[in-house]
């Protein structure tokens, strides 16, 4: 039973509690899973959310990296966890082994692993808060850090309160204030010998870059924390800024694009004069290397069209556009194939969208061709299959780039490469394009060049509407 009531107002709890409200961070009493690796940071935050009456359940992670710190590490989480009467969840990992599979550092593959189970365990539980316990000189390790390898808004203003559902309600607490709570609580605390390691990149931030600063201001960590307040509040206002730009400069319509996919139209994004900032923000979380995005930049007022791509995405700039493209893998064996589409169902799904069929008695001037769909004269086309053999069926197949086509009211025929190069069509779009076919009638290369084939005309009776949706449009 705590007896101290001076902990009950400890700067600490205070500012965690403010943290809680500004950031709206929990709710009174609400669960929250806990990250407790048994040093300070997280000890502290583990007691002073069981005192605010929040109910925590604790996650320890035994990364096997410190040999016998580890076990000690982990006996210790047991054992407070029990005389706090909290539950406690422990996770074992093989670090250095995910570490050399995945190819990653042994932080980088700690933090992975972390992460995961913490996500993990607080799906199982409907829990919506995990609570680690990063704080003040955390945040201002990360920015000096993050300035050492220079950086934009976005790495200036440090750590977040609030990521998904990873919390940090002592990101505003000063380590000193961390370390006196505990005092007053009398409570114990392991110590990792390898935070004196200084060969590590954020251990010689906190013991040889900081002290500097503190000579210059004593009080520069409090300084930088109210700096960092502000940094977080002028991103907002920056995002929303490149957010409106873009939003002028984005091309929605007649495409084959995901719902991922983007166009924006290059002319707002130079004019803005802030095209660099522009494209980061564009590209950001999306795998491409800092160098092939600098070496595009430079040629984004060029007149040549220029590519580069990641493991995941595509960014292309032709004829004025830009094009952000995602790779989809799980979808080019299926759009390799043909698909036989039967007009007699209203409408079937298929790799590339869904095409909609409707057939209409008597031609008028209402079938005038519209976004995304056709008028075909369906007594012509009918009879037609019927002489192939292909009775009210038609195929949908991947285009051939040197396959001829005759344009809807033109005489001449052109290569399908040479249609999509003149709609300004960049070639990573290509495999999404398919070829609508009657038989072996080219009839609509969807959604950008109807065919000759099958026209409506004076004497038509019945005419086919054939309207396509790509994947993921409304």
């Amino acid at each position: 039973m705590l007896n101290n009531s001076k902990v009950y107002f400890h700067p600490l709890m205070q500012s965690m509690q403010r943290s809680i409200k500004r950031y709206k961070l929990l709710s009174p009493g609400e669960q929250v899973l806990v990250a407790l690796s048994g040093g300070a940071d997280s000890v502290a935050l583990l007691r002073a959310l069981q005192i605010a009456r929040y109910t925590p359940i604790a996650l320890h992670c035994n990364f096997h990296l410190r040999g016998k710190e580890s076990d000690r590490d982990e006996a210790f989480c047991k054992e407070l966890t029990r005389t706090l009467d909290i539950e406690l969840l422990v996770h074992h990992f093989e670090t250095q082994a995910y570490a050399a599979e995945k190819r990653l550092s042994i932080e980088m593959a700690a933090r992975e692993l972390r992460y995961h189970v913490f996500v993990e365990e607080a799906q199982k539980r409907s829990i919506h808060a995990i609570a680690v316990g990063h704080h003040l000189q955390d945040n201002v390790e990360t920015l000096l850090g993050n300035l050492s390898r220079g950086t934009g808004l976005v790495g200036l203003r440090g750590i977040s309160p609030k990521r998904d559902l990873i919390i940090r309600p002592l990101l505003e607490v000063h380590p000193r204030e961390i370390h006196d709570f505990l005092k007053q609580l009398g409570q114990a605390y392991c110590l990792d010998s390898t935070n004196q390691d200084t060969t590590i990149k954020r251990n010689a931030i906190r013991h040889k870059l900081i002290p500097l600063f503190e000579e210059l201001n004593p009080s520069f960590l409090e300084s930088t924390c109210s700096s960092l307040a502000h940094l977080r509040e002028a991103e907002i206002i920056y995002k929303r800024g490149i957010e409106e730009i873009l939003r002028q400069a984005i091309e929605t319509g007649n495409t084959t694009l995901s719902q991922e996919d983007r166009i924006y139209r290059l002319s707002p994004l130079i004019q803005s004069g802030v095209v660099h900032t522009l494209l980061h923000h564009i590209v950001a979380n999306k795998g491409f290397s800092a160098d092939a995005l600098e070496q595009f930049i430079q040629q984004i007022e060029s007149l040549q069209p220029t590519r580069i791509t990641s493991a995941s995405h595509i960014l292309e700039k032709r004829q004025g556009r830009l094009y952000l493209l995602k790779k989809e893998r799980s979808r080019e064996e299926e759009r390799n194939k043909s698909y036989f589409l039967d007009l007699m169902q209203s409408s079937t799904s298929t790799p590339y969208g869904t095409f909609s069929f409707e057939i209409k008695k008597d031609f008028s001037r209402s079938c005038i061709p519209q976004a995304r769909s056709i008028f075909v004269d369906f007594d012509t086309l009918q009879t037609y299959l019927k002489a192939q053999d292909t009775s009210f069926g038609l195929k949908l197949q991947p285009i051939d780039l040197r396959m001829k086509l005759q344009p809807f009211g033109f005489q001449g025929r052109k290569t399908i490469h040479k249609i999509l190069k003149e709609k300004g069509i960049v070639s990573a779009l290509y495999s999404e394009i398919p070829l609508l076919m009657a038989h072996d009638v080219p009839l609509w290369l969807v959604p950008y060049l109807r065919t000759n084939s099958f026209p409506i005309t004076q004497k038509t009776q019945h005419c086919l509407h054939i309207t396509y949706t790509p994947l993921g449009a409304d």
